[in-house]
């Protein structure tokens, strides 16, 4: 496996899912992007290499949905799901391979089991322990060179998911989701609290994500802070969105944030110290562009 390193800025691609809801595909939940792997899996491999052509230094799999859960709701079987999450990989690698550039990093999405904006739907400590374990021993299986454990709404499921991925052979990242303020996870509990915690797993970085802007910055500062604090290894970072959650079609393009705007909040996460940047529900590739152009490609 790849040996990550962050000793520049890691410029994070953006979004598959809102990507294929724009150019029109159906991305009804409870499947959201990975119906598309069922239907048109050469639209995702080109969105890879979209962002891949803006910029991006590192390829997220779009295996966000792709857990036993949620393709077992859909109506599809766990073989489906391992089936799913193994094509996400190897869809990267190829849109990576076409590309002809080198030392792109594929992360494998490990997601939620359930509602990435519902707290209280998380469900037992035991169902989260089997679940993450299953999905991230099929991106381990798949060959991605860091597992990012994307939009954790409570501290309890992101602890349980970390520890799971530290007991692979693969770097990993944390993600967070956090509220308005970006001062608290979804579920209430203290972002600066809950980073002591998941240190304790010995993540490659933690980051936020799937907030506006304003609420990653802020996060960020946080996370510089308790990074300062207490002279921890962990790198830092975050991606931000731009629109609302939508319980139907699973996002509504409103309020969207103008690229000059995401920039300047992006280029003040880079000086606070920010190694990894990107964008999340709602932007484009343009905005991978603009970034890269900004504060490096990685």
């Amino acid at each position: 496996m790849k040996n990550v390193e962050f000793s520049h800025t890691l410029l994070l691609d953006g979004p598959t899912g809102t990507e294929l809801q724009r150019r029109g595909f159906d991305t009804h939940l409870p499947l959201w992007s990975a119906r598309a792997l069922l239907e048109a899996p050469e639209v995702v491999e080109q969105i890879h290499r979209e962002y891949i052509a803006a910029g991006a230094g590192l390829i997220t799999t779009n295996s966000f949905r792709t857990n036993r859960r949620v393709v077992e709701r859909a109506g599809y079987s766990s073989e489906d799901a391992k089936d799913l999450t193994h094509l996400s990989a190897q869809l990267a690698k190829r849109a990576i391979s076409l590309s002809g550039r080198e030392g792109i990093v594929i992360a494998g999405s490990d997601a939620p089991v359930e509602d990435c904006y519902s707290p209280d739907l998380v469900p037992t400590d035991a169902e989260l322990r089997e679940e993450h374990e299953e999905h991230i021993a099929w991106l381990v299986e798949a060959n991605c060179d860091l597992v990012l454990i994307e939009t954790m709404n409570t501290l309890r499921e992101a602890m349980i998911a970390s520890e799971v991925a530290a007991s692979f052979d693969i770097p990993f990242i944390v993600s967070l989701v956090t509220d308005t303020t970006g001062r608290s996870l979804l579920s209430g509990e203290l972002l600066s609290e809950g980073v002591r915690y998941l240190a304790e797993y010995q993540p490659a970085a933690i980051l936020t994500n799937c907030s506006a802007p304003r609420a990653v910055l802020k996060a960020t500062e946080i996370l510089a802070e308790v990074k300062r604090s207490t002279n921890a290894e962990w790198e830092f970072g975050g991606y931000a969105n731009s629109g609302e959650p939508d319980p139907v079609l699973g996002w509504d393009f409103v309020q969207t944030v103008p690229i000059d705007r995401f920039v300047a909040s992006a280029i003040e996460m880079v000086n606070l110290g920010a190694r990894l940047i990107g964008s999340c529900c709602g932007t484009t590739p343009e905005y991978t562009k603009e970034l890269a152009e900004a504060v490096g490609s990685g």
